[in-house]
Protein backbone atom coordinates (compact mmCIF):
# COMPACT_ATOMS: atom_id res chain seq x y z
CA UNK A 1 0.00 0.00 0.00
CA UNK A 2 2.84 2.44 0.60
CA UNK A 3 4.58 1.62 -1.98
CA UNK A 4 1.87 2.34 -4.20
CA UNK A 5 1.24 5.95 -2.75
CA UNK A 6 5.23 6.51 -3.44
CA UNK A 7 4.97 5.57 -7.73
CA UNK A 8 1.69 7.96 -7.32
CA UNK A 9 3.39 10.62 -5.47
CA UNK A 10 6.62 10.15 -8.00
CA UNK A 11 4.19 10.14 -11.44
CA UNK A 12 2.46 13.68 -10.48
CA UNK A 13 5.87 15.09 -9.70
CA UNK A 14 7.31 13.22 -13.10
CA UNK A 15 4.00 14.77 -14.74
CA UNK A 16 4.49 18.16 -13.07
CA UNK A 17 8.19 19.10 -13.88
CA UNK A 18 7.41 17.55 -17.82
CA UNK A 19 5.15 19.76 -17.98
CA UNK A 20 6.92 22.97 -16.73
CA UNK A 21 9.88 22.03 -19.28
CA UNK A 22 7.39 22.15 -21.90
CA UNK A 23 5.55 26.04 -20.40
CA UNK A 24 9.43 27.00 -20.46
CA UNK A 25 10.39 25.72 -23.99
CA UNK A 26 7.22 27.32 -25.71
CA UNK A 27 8.05 30.35 -24.05
CA UNK A 28 11.24 30.12 -25.70
CA UNK A 29 10.38 29.71 -28.75
CA UNK A 30 7.25 32.40 -28.66
CA UNK A 31 10.43 34.85 -27.48
CA UNK A 32 12.84 33.85 -30.18
CA UNK A 33 10.02 34.10 -32.63
CA UNK A 34 8.96 38.18 -31.44
CA UNK A 35 13.00 38.61 -32.02
CA UNK A 36 12.72 37.30 -35.59
CA UNK A 37 9.37 39.36 -36.29
CA UNK A 38 11.75 42.26 -35.11
CA UNK A 39 14.99 41.74 -37.24
CA UNK A 40 12.18 41.05 -40.24
CA UNK A 41 11.40 44.94 -40.10
CA UNK A 42 12.30 47.43 -42.74
CA UNK A 43 15.07 50.44 -42.37
CA UNK A 44 13.75 53.73 -42.58
CA UNK A 45 14.21 56.64 -45.59
CA UNK A 46 16.09 57.97 -44.02
CA UNK A 47 19.02 55.72 -43.46
CA UNK A 48 19.01 55.18 -47.10
CA UNK A 49 19.60 58.93 -47.77
CA UNK A 50 22.97 58.93 -45.44
CA UNK A 51 26.35 58.70 -46.88
CA UNK A 52 28.43 55.34 -45.93
CA UNK A 53 31.57 56.94 -44.05
CA UNK A 54 34.67 55.39 -42.72
CA UNK A 55 34.66 53.56 -39.18
CA UNK A 56 34.92 50.57 -36.99
CA UNK A 57 31.73 48.67 -37.08
CA UNK A 58 30.42 45.28 -36.03
CA UNK A 59 27.40 43.30 -38.52
CA UNK A 60 24.17 43.07 -36.74
CA UNK A 61 22.52 39.50 -36.05
CA UNK A 62 19.71 40.10 -38.42
CA UNK A 63 19.85 40.09 -42.20
CA UNK A 64 19.45 44.14 -42.27
CA UNK A 65 22.67 45.52 -41.62
CA UNK A 66 23.90 48.74 -39.95
CA UNK A 67 26.77 50.82 -39.60
CA UNK A 68 27.77 53.10 -37.16
CA UNK A 69 30.88 55.78 -37.56
CA UNK A 70 32.20 57.27 -34.79
CA UNK A 71 34.67 60.39 -34.86
CA UNK A 72 35.95 62.64 -32.01
CA UNK A 73 37.61 65.88 -32.22
CA UNK A 74 40.47 65.67 -30.79
CA UNK A 75 43.58 65.97 -29.61
CA UNK A 76 42.35 68.06 -26.33
CA UNK A 77 44.62 69.02 -23.54
CA UNK A 78 44.15 66.83 -19.83
CA UNK A 79 41.25 69.46 -17.97
CA UNK A 80 39.28 70.01 -21.50
CA UNK A 81 36.16 68.27 -22.97
CA UNK A 82 36.22 65.91 -25.97
CA UNK A 83 33.56 65.70 -28.31
CA UNK A 84 32.38 62.16 -29.68
CA UNK A 85 29.35 61.78 -32.79
CA UNK A 86 28.03 58.59 -33.80
CA UNK A 87 26.06 58.29 -36.88
CA UNK A 88 24.14 55.42 -38.07
CA UNK A 89 23.46 54.10 -41.57
CA UNK A 90 22.19 51.25 -43.16
CA UNK A 91 23.80 48.99 -45.91
CA UNK A 92 20.96 47.49 -47.94
CA UNK A 93 20.51 51.04 -49.84
CA UNK A 94 18.57 48.82 -52.65
CA UNK A 95 15.53 47.65 -50.22
CA UNK A 96 12.44 48.96 -50.49
CA UNK A 97 11.33 49.08 -46.91
CA UNK A 98 8.53 50.87 -44.79
CA UNK A 99 8.76 49.80 -41.50
CA UNK A 100 11.94 50.25 -39.39
CA UNK A 101 12.74 51.41 -35.68
CA UNK A 102 13.03 55.09 -35.94
CA UNK A 103 13.92 55.38 -31.72
CA UNK A 104 17.34 54.01 -31.06
CA UNK A 105 19.74 53.65 -28.21
CA UNK A 106 23.55 54.86 -28.17
CA UNK A 107 25.54 52.80 -24.90
CA UNK A 108 28.66 54.63 -24.56
CA UNK A 109 31.83 53.17 -22.43
CA UNK A 110 35.08 54.13 -22.02
CA UNK A 111 37.83 54.28 -19.41
CA UNK A 112 35.84 55.24 -16.25
CA UNK A 113 32.91 55.94 -18.54
CA UNK A 114 29.16 54.84 -18.94
CA UNK A 115 26.52 57.14 -20.83
CA UNK A 116 23.53 55.51 -22.51
CA UNK A 117 21.64 58.32 -24.53
CA UNK A 118 18.36 57.12 -26.39
CA UNK A 119 15.97 58.86 -28.67
CA UNK A 120 14.84 59.35 -31.95
CA UNK A 121 17.31 60.03 -34.65
CA UNK A 122 20.30 58.03 -36.18
CA UNK A 123 23.10 60.79 -34.60
CA UNK A 124 24.23 60.86 -30.92
CA UNK A 125 26.56 62.89 -29.63
CA UNK A 126 28.64 63.14 -26.29
CA UNK A 127 30.99 65.10 -24.35
CA UNK A 128 33.28 63.68 -22.34
CA UNK A 129 35.33 65.91 -19.50
CA UNK A 130 38.92 64.19 -18.85
CA UNK A 131 40.22 64.95 -15.60
CA UNK A 132 43.46 65.45 -15.04
CA UNK A 133 42.76 62.91 -11.96
CA UNK A 134 41.32 60.97 -13.98
CA UNK A 135 42.82 60.54 -17.87
CA UNK A 136 46.38 60.54 -18.46
CA UNK A 137 48.37 61.88 -21.37
CA UNK A 138 47.67 59.35 -24.09
CA UNK A 139 45.12 57.65 -26.39
CA UNK A 140 42.07 56.78 -25.11
CA UNK A 141 39.48 54.91 -27.03
CA UNK A 142 35.49 54.61 -26.52
CA UNK A 143 33.06 52.32 -27.82
CA UNK A 144 29.38 53.33 -28.63
CA UNK A 145 26.43 50.49 -29.58
CA UNK A 146 23.05 50.54 -31.51
CA UNK A 147 20.00 49.22 -30.28
CA UNK A 148 16.87 50.04 -31.59
CA UNK A 149 14.65 50.91 -28.42
CA UNK A 150 11.93 49.21 -28.61
CA UNK A 151 14.14 46.09 -28.69
CA UNK A 152 16.92 46.69 -26.58
CA UNK A 153 18.67 43.36 -26.42
CA UNK A 154 19.05 43.54 -30.55
CA UNK A 155 22.46 45.04 -30.82
CA UNK A 156 22.27 47.03 -34.84
CA UNK A 157 25.57 47.78 -34.96
CA UNK A 158 28.51 49.41 -32.74
CA UNK A 159 31.85 51.22 -33.02
CA UNK A 160 34.67 53.22 -31.52
CA UNK A 161 36.75 56.25 -31.78
CA UNK A 162 40.34 57.01 -30.08
CA UNK A 163 41.11 60.63 -28.84
CA UNK A 164 44.39 62.18 -28.15
CA UNK A 165 44.79 63.61 -24.53
CA UNK A 166 48.03 65.71 -24.01
CA UNK A 167 49.78 67.76 -21.37
CA UNK A 168 50.90 70.66 -23.90
CA UNK A 169 48.74 72.70 -26.13
CA UNK A 170 48.10 71.86 -29.66
CA UNK A 171 48.02 73.69 -32.64
CA UNK A 172 50.29 75.03 -35.60
CA UNK A 173 51.97 77.95 -37.61
CA UNK A 174 50.10 79.33 -40.54
CA UNK A 175 51.46 81.89 -42.73
CA UNK A 176 49.78 83.89 -44.81
CA UNK A 177 50.09 86.01 -47.91
CA UNK A 178 47.61 88.46 -49.88
CA UNK A 179 49.57 88.81 -52.65
CA UNK A 180 51.18 85.41 -52.79
CA UNK A 181 48.29 83.15 -52.34
CA UNK A 182 50.38 80.15 -52.78
CA UNK A 183 51.45 80.67 -49.36
CA UNK A 184 48.55 80.27 -47.66
CA UNK A 185 49.36 76.70 -46.56
CA UNK A 186 48.36 74.66 -43.04
CA UNK A 187 49.26 71.52 -41.30
CA UNK A 188 52.99 70.07 -43.09
CA UNK A 189 52.75 71.86 -46.04
CA UNK A 190 56.08 74.33 -47.06
CA UNK A 191 54.83 77.93 -47.66
CA UNK A 192 56.89 79.30 -50.65
CA UNK A 193 57.30 82.97 -50.78
CA UNK A 194 59.54 85.50 -52.81
CA UNK A 195 62.43 87.67 -51.05
CA UNK A 196 60.75 90.78 -49.81
CA UNK A 197 57.50 89.60 -49.04
CA UNK A 198 55.52 90.39 -46.45
CA UNK A 199 54.41 87.46 -44.52
CA UNK A 200 51.72 86.83 -41.64
CA UNK A 201 53.15 84.20 -39.13
CA UNK A 202 50.16 83.02 -37.32
CA UNK A 203 50.10 80.57 -34.16
CA UNK A 204 47.02 78.84 -34.32
CA UNK A 205 45.73 77.19 -30.45
CA UNK A 206 43.73 74.44 -31.41
CA UNK A 207 40.73 74.57 -28.46
CA UNK A 208 37.81 72.95 -29.88
CA UNK A 209 35.75 72.91 -26.37
CA UNK A 210 36.98 77.00 -25.64
CA UNK A 211 38.92 75.71 -22.62
CA UNK A 212 41.77 77.96 -22.62
CA UNK A 213 39.34 80.65 -24.49
CA UNK A 214 40.04 83.30 -20.94
CA UNK A 215 43.32 82.29 -20.91
CA UNK A 216 46.37 84.84 -21.28
CA UNK A 217 48.96 83.56 -23.92
CA UNK A 218 52.59 84.88 -24.54
CA UNK A 219 54.14 84.03 -28.29
CA UNK A 220 58.03 83.66 -28.82
CA UNK A 221 58.92 83.74 -32.36
CA UNK A 222 62.40 81.97 -33.91
CA UNK A 223 62.17 83.25 -37.57
CA UNK A 224 64.88 80.92 -38.49
CA UNK A 225 66.72 83.77 -39.84
CA UNK A 226 68.65 84.05 -36.07
CA UNK A 227 65.81 86.98 -35.29
CA UNK A 228 63.99 86.45 -32.03
CA UNK A 229 60.74 88.17 -31.29
CA UNK A 230 57.91 88.08 -28.47
CA UNK A 231 54.72 89.02 -29.04
CA UNK A 232 51.77 89.24 -26.94
CA UNK A 233 49.60 88.90 -30.27
CA UNK A 234 49.40 85.48 -31.93
CA UNK A 235 50.05 87.37 -36.17
CA UNK A 236 53.89 88.14 -36.38
CA UNK A 237 54.19 90.00 -39.58
CA UNK A 238 57.73 89.56 -41.54
CA UNK A 239 59.70 89.15 -44.63
CA UNK A 240 63.28 87.54 -45.72
CA UNK A 241 65.61 89.48 -47.76
CA UNK A 242 67.85 86.34 -48.95
CA UNK A 243 66.83 83.12 -50.63
CA UNK A 244 66.88 80.20 -48.62
CA UNK A 245 64.95 77.72 -46.51
CA UNK A 246 63.61 78.83 -42.92
CA UNK A 247 62.03 76.79 -40.10
CA UNK A 248 60.04 79.41 -38.01
CA UNK A 249 59.13 78.18 -34.44
CA UNK A 250 56.90 79.78 -32.06
CA UNK A 251 56.99 78.22 -28.64
CA UNK A 252 53.36 79.57 -26.88
CA UNK A 253 52.47 80.29 -22.91
CA UNK A 254 48.79 80.30 -21.61
CA UNK A 255 48.09 80.68 -18.27
CA UNK A 256 44.33 79.28 -17.41
CA UNK A 257 42.20 81.07 -15.15
CA UNK A 258 42.86 78.58 -12.31
CA UNK A 259 46.85 79.24 -12.55
CA UNK A 260 46.92 76.19 -14.94
CA UNK A 261 50.13 76.54 -17.09
CA UNK A 262 50.24 75.10 -20.72
CA UNK A 263 53.10 75.57 -23.36
CA UNK A 264 53.34 74.55 -26.79
CA UNK A 265 55.76 74.36 -29.77
CA UNK A 266 54.90 74.41 -33.38
CA UNK A 267 57.27 74.39 -36.55
CA UNK A 268 56.62 75.63 -39.74
CA UNK A 269 58.58 75.51 -42.75
CA UNK A 270 59.29 78.59 -45.63
CA UNK A 271 60.86 78.27 -48.99
CA UNK A 272 61.67 82.08 -49.60
CA UNK A 273 62.92 81.78 -53.93
CA UNK A 274 63.98 84.78 -56.12
CA UNK A 275 61.32 85.82 -58.44
CA UNK A 276 61.77 85.77 -62.01
CA UNK A 277 62.69 88.25 -63.63
CA UNK A 278 64.76 89.57 -67.15
CA UNK A 279 62.98 87.36 -69.28
CA UNK A 280 64.79 87.61 -72.57
CA UNK A 281 64.44 86.02 -76.02
CA UNK A 282 66.85 86.47 -79.04
CA UNK A 283 68.55 84.69 -81.84
CA UNK A 284 72.02 83.42 -81.64
CA UNK A 285 72.46 85.13 -85.24
CA UNK A 286 72.52 89.28 -85.35
CA UNK A 287 70.78 88.57 -89.28
CA UNK A 288 68.55 85.75 -89.32
CA UNK A 289 67.97 84.22 -92.85
CA UNK A 290 65.24 83.00 -94.41
CA UNK A 291 66.13 78.62 -94.84
CA UNK A 292 68.12 78.71 -92.23
CA UNK A 293 68.16 76.88 -89.08
CA UNK A 294 68.83 79.33 -86.10
CA UNK A 295 69.30 79.03 -82.19
CA UNK A 296 66.64 80.89 -80.30
CA UNK A 297 67.98 81.24 -76.57
CA UNK A 298 65.89 82.15 -73.81
CA UNK A 299 67.46 83.38 -70.14
CA UNK A 300 65.98 84.79 -67.16
CA UNK A 301 67.31 85.33 -63.41
CA UNK A 302 64.99 83.18 -60.66
CA UNK A 303 65.24 80.43 -58.44
CA UNK A 304 64.42 76.65 -59.95
CA UNK A 305 62.55 74.78 -61.21
CA UNK A 306 61.55 77.07 -63.69
CA UNK A 307 58.90 75.79 -66.13
CA UNK A 308 59.14 77.74 -69.67
CA UNK A 309 56.29 77.67 -72.18
CA UNK A 310 57.43 78.72 -75.70
CA UNK A 311 54.69 79.79 -78.08
CA UNK A 312 56.02 80.60 -81.77
CA UNK A 313 53.49 82.97 -83.96
CA UNK A 314 54.99 82.70 -87.61
CA UNK A 315 54.04 85.85 -90.40
CA UNK A 316 51.45 83.66 -91.55
CA UNK A 317 49.34 83.32 -88.36
CA UNK A 318 46.69 85.25 -87.59
CA UNK A 319 45.60 83.92 -83.62
CA UNK A 320 47.81 81.94 -80.98
CA UNK A 321 48.07 78.55 -82.38
CA UNK A 322 48.01 76.31 -79.18
CA UNK A 323 49.87 73.36 -80.89
CA UNK A 324 52.64 75.57 -81.10
CA UNK A 325 53.45 75.59 -77.30
CA UNK A 326 55.72 73.67 -75.94
CA UNK A 327 57.11 73.42 -72.47
CA UNK A 328 59.74 72.25 -70.20
CA UNK A 329 61.43 72.73 -66.81
CA UNK A 330 64.93 74.12 -66.14
CA UNK A 331 66.00 72.31 -63.05
CA UNK A 332 70.05 73.85 -62.97
CA UNK A 333 71.32 76.85 -61.57
CA UNK A 334 70.78 78.91 -64.20
CA UNK A 335 67.42 79.72 -66.05
CA UNK A 336 68.51 79.27 -69.56
CA UNK A 337 66.76 77.39 -72.39
CA UNK A 338 67.32 77.42 -76.45
CA UNK A 339 65.59 75.60 -79.36
CA UNK A 340 66.64 75.60 -82.76
CA UNK A 341 63.76 77.27 -85.11
CA UNK A 342 63.16 76.98 -89.27
CA UNK A 343 62.80 80.14 -90.43
CA UNK A 344 60.92 79.21 -93.55
CA UNK A 345 59.65 82.27 -94.90
CA UNK A 346 60.31 85.90 -94.46
CA UNK A 347 59.12 88.87 -91.90
CA UNK A 348 58.49 89.04 -88.63
CA UNK A 349 58.21 85.79 -86.09
CA UNK A 350 56.80 86.58 -82.48
CA UNK A 351 58.29 84.72 -79.94
CA UNK A 352 56.15 84.46 -76.73
CA UNK A 353 57.67 82.61 -73.66
CA UNK A 354 55.87 82.44 -70.09
CA UNK A 355 57.99 81.11 -67.14
CA UNK A 356 56.65 80.35 -63.80
CA UNK A 357 58.35 79.04 -60.23
CA UNK A 358 57.13 78.37 -57.28
CA UNK A 359 56.78 82.16 -56.06
CA UNK A 360 56.38 84.13 -59.54
CA UNK A 361 55.40 84.51 -63.07
CA UNK A 362 56.87 86.30 -66.27
CA UNK A 363 56.25 86.51 -69.81
CA UNK A 364 57.53 88.40 -73.00
CA UNK A 365 57.52 88.79 -76.15
CA UNK A 366 60.11 89.15 -78.63
CA UNK A 367 59.95 89.92 -82.69
CA UNK A 368 62.89 88.19 -85.31
CA UNK A 369 63.13 89.19 -88.21
CA UNK A 370 63.93 86.79 -91.49
CA UNK A 371 65.54 88.11 -94.81
CA UNK A 372 65.78 86.87 -97.95
CA UNK A 373 69.40 85.90 -98.14
CA UNK A 374 71.65 87.99 -100.01
CA UNK A 375 74.48 87.39 -102.67
CA UNK A 376 77.48 86.05 -101.04
CA UNK A 377 81.06 88.25 -100.84
CA UNK A 378 82.53 86.39 -103.92
CA UNK A 379 79.48 87.19 -106.23
CA UNK A 380 79.76 90.37 -105.36
CA UNK A 381 83.12 90.66 -106.12
CA UNK A 382 82.68 88.91 -109.64
CA UNK A 383 79.91 91.35 -110.46
CA UNK A 384 81.69 94.36 -109.65
CA UNK A 385 84.75 92.93 -111.58
CA UNK A 386 82.84 92.48 -114.57
CA UNK A 387 80.95 95.83 -114.20
CA UNK A 388 84.81 97.70 -113.93
CA UNK A 389 85.64 95.76 -116.89
CA UNK A 390 82.94 96.56 -118.72
CA UNK A 391 83.41 100.16 -118.29
CA UNK A 392 86.96 100.00 -119.26
CA UNK A 393 85.98 98.37 -121.99
CA UNK A 394 83.27 101.30 -122.88
CA UNK A 395 86.19 103.84 -122.45
CA UNK A 396 88.50 102.93 -124.79
CA UNK A 397 85.49 101.82 -127.67
CA UNK A 398 84.40 105.82 -127.45
CA UNK A 399 88.32 106.65 -127.08
CA UNK A 400 89.12 104.77 -130.27
CA UNK A 401 86.03 106.25 -132.05
CA UNK A 402 86.48 109.57 -131.39
CA UNK A 403 90.31 108.98 -132.66
CA UNK A 404 89.12 108.10 -135.65
CA UNK A 405 86.14 110.92 -136.24
CA UNK A 406 89.14 113.13 -135.45
CA UNK A 407 91.03 111.35 -138.28
CA UNK A 408 88.64 111.36 -140.32
CA UNK A 409 88.36 114.91 -139.97
CA UNK A 410 91.71 115.97 -140.68
CA UNK A 411 91.66 114.35 -144.25
CA UNK A 412 90.13 117.45 -144.89
CA UNK A 413 91.78 120.17 -143.88
CA UNK A 414 93.75 122.80 -146.20
CA UNK A 415 97.34 124.42 -144.88
CA UNK A 416 98.28 127.67 -146.41
CA UNK A 417 101.95 127.84 -147.44
CA UNK A 418 103.51 131.78 -146.99
CA UNK A 419 106.63 133.20 -147.30
CA UNK A 420 107.62 134.18 -143.88
CA UNK A 421 111.03 135.03 -144.84
CA UNK A 422 111.17 139.35 -143.61
CA UNK A 423 113.77 141.45 -143.11
CA UNK A 424 114.47 142.55 -139.75
CA UNK A 425 113.03 145.85 -140.38
CA UNK A 426 109.69 144.36 -141.03
CA UNK A 427 110.13 142.28 -138.19
CA UNK A 428 110.72 144.77 -135.94
CA UNK A 429 107.99 147.20 -137.46
CA UNK A 430 105.03 146.57 -134.57
CA UNK A 431 102.41 147.66 -137.24
CA UNK A 432 99.30 145.62 -136.77
CA UNK A 433 99.53 144.77 -140.33
CA UNK A 434 102.53 142.95 -139.58
CA UNK A 435 101.80 140.71 -136.37
CA UNK A 436 99.01 138.79 -137.89
CA UNK A 437 101.10 137.19 -140.87
CA UNK A 438 103.69 136.02 -137.82
CA UNK A 439 100.74 134.30 -136.05
CA UNK A 440 99.57 132.47 -139.08
CA UNK A 441 103.23 131.61 -139.89
CA UNK A 442 103.56 129.96 -136.41
CA UNK A 443 100.05 128.37 -136.70
CA UNK A 444 101.12 126.57 -140.23
CA UNK A 445 104.82 125.75 -139.18
CA UNK A 446 103.08 123.68 -136.73
CA UNK A 447 100.93 121.72 -138.47
CA UNK A 448 103.13 121.25 -140.91
CA UNK A 449 105.58 119.81 -138.65
CA UNK A 450 102.86 117.54 -137.28
CA UNK A 451 102.17 115.97 -140.36
CA UNK A 452 105.12 116.01 -141.48
CA UNK A 453 104.21 116.79 -145.03
CA UNK A 454 107.45 118.28 -146.89
CA UNK A 455 107.00 121.64 -148.13
CA UNK A 456 106.92 122.04 -152.00
CA UNK A 457 108.42 125.54 -152.19
CA UNK A 458 107.82 128.88 -150.94
CA UNK A 459 105.37 130.24 -153.56
CA UNK A 460 102.52 131.65 -152.21
CA UNK A 461 100.16 128.65 -153.83
CA UNK A 462 97.99 126.28 -151.50
CA UNK A 463 98.55 122.98 -151.65
CA UNK A 464 96.51 119.59 -150.17
CA UNK A 465 97.68 117.76 -147.24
Amino acid sequence: MALAMDLSLMTTLLTTTLLGFFLIASAMLECSSHFVQAADVKRPTFLRRLSPAVGLHEEASSEHQYDVDVTSDGPVVRGAKGTFVAVLRANNLGEQITTAPTSFCYTWTGPDYLNVKCGQGDTSTVQIEFEPQVYEAGLHTFHVKVYPESLVLHLLAEGNATIAVTDTMNGEVLAASRAYPQCNTTGDSQCNLPTGANVSLIASVYDPSNYLETAEFLYTWDTGDGQAYFEASPVLEYSYEKMGVYNVTCNTTAVTSSNKIFYGSWTKSIAVLDAITNLTIKSSSPSVKVGNREVVNITCNGSPPINLCLTVLEPTDQHINETNTTCGIVEGESCYSSIVYHFKTSGMYRFIVAATNNVSFAGNVSAIQAHTPSLPAQSITAITIAVVAGLLMTVIGVMAFMQQVQRNRLKHIEVANFDFQMSESDVEDNSPALRVPSVLRILSIQKISREKRPIMNRSSKFYGL
